[in-house]
This record gives structure tokens, sequence and C-alpha cells, in this order.
């Protein structure tokens, strides 16, 4: 995958003028890893990289909160967009203690993710795939993750409601 994959995905999540794509495209969160994962590669210790480990969790908050939004549009709770703004609030931190702290303080607003969450079988799946993007461990994982949220927008049936 590739930061143009995730730019494609926070612009279908958000739309592609949407304030909220741009800003989190300045970040370059993608670009950010694969050059802290560089960096670990010309090392010669394997001991615990913290700006790799950072850059990592940035870019899962990146993809969870693209993710999140496109579950925000296909829902039809309005309290779901709070785990959206929680994990834009998270992307702000300084460091990984910090994130952990803000999603620990916040973890009460993902009980509303799961509100009528089996009406819909797109809102099913984007669920499931935020799930594996909180379980991935490495970068062959996140892209899957990535690979299939973007195959998944192929898929969604936006006029859900309209039938």
């Amino acid at each position: 995958m590739s930061a143009a994959s995730f730019e494609y995905l926070l612009e279908n999540a958000f739309g592609p003028d949407h304030a909220l794509t741009k800003k989190i495209m300045q970040k370059n969160l993608y670009e950010n890893f694969i050059a802290a994962e560089d960096k670990h590669r010309l090392r010669t210790s394997q001991d615990f990289d913290e700006e790799l480990a950072f850059a990592f969790e940035r870019l899962r908050l990146g993809i969870g909160v693209a993710l999140i939004q496109v579950f925000v549009r296909l829902s039809e709770n309005p309290e779901s967009k709070q785990v959206v703004d929680l994990l834009l609030k998270a992307l702000e931190a300084k460091s990984i203690e910090e994130i952990d702290k803000i999603m620990h303080e916040g973890v009460a607003a993902f009980d509303n993710l799961y509100t009528d969450v089996f009406v819909n079988k797109d809102r099913e799946a984007i669920l499931e795939l935020f799930e594996k993007n909180l379980e991935a461990e490495n970068k062959a994982q996140l892209n899957g993750v990535l690979r299939d949220g973007l195959a998944q927008l192929d898929h969604i049936d936006w006029d859900h409601d309209s039938e």
C-alpha cells in the first residue's frame, strides 16, 4: 500500500475537500511511518524503537479515524461521532503514553459503535476492519487493513436508507 491509498481512504471517509482530510494528510502519517521504518532498518540495534512505534501508532490512528468516519456516515447513531473525535484527539498526542491516556479516558465512546451495528452489513464489515486495525502489530497487517478498507469502499451501499 502507499500514501496515495491512505489518502484515498481519507477522501472517501471525509470527502476530498474536507478540512479534516487535509489536516490529517498534512501530518504525513504514512510517509513518517515509512521514514521511521527505514531509519530503524539502518540501525544495528534491535532494541525497542520509540520513533518507529510512535509513527506506527499514529498511522494506525489515521486509518482508524477514516474507518470510523465511514462507519459514522453509514450509521444512524450520531453518538458514534464521539469515537472520530477521540481518535482525532489522540492523533494530536506527542507520545505513545499520551495516546494511551487519551484512548483510556475515552473508552466509553466505543460502546456507541455497537448500537444497532448488525442492522447493516456494511457497518458490521467496517467495524470488523476497525477491530483488525486495533489488533495490527506490523506494517503488513496495517497494509492489509488499508487494502481491505479500500476494497470495502467499492461495495458500500451508501444509499442503504433510501430503499
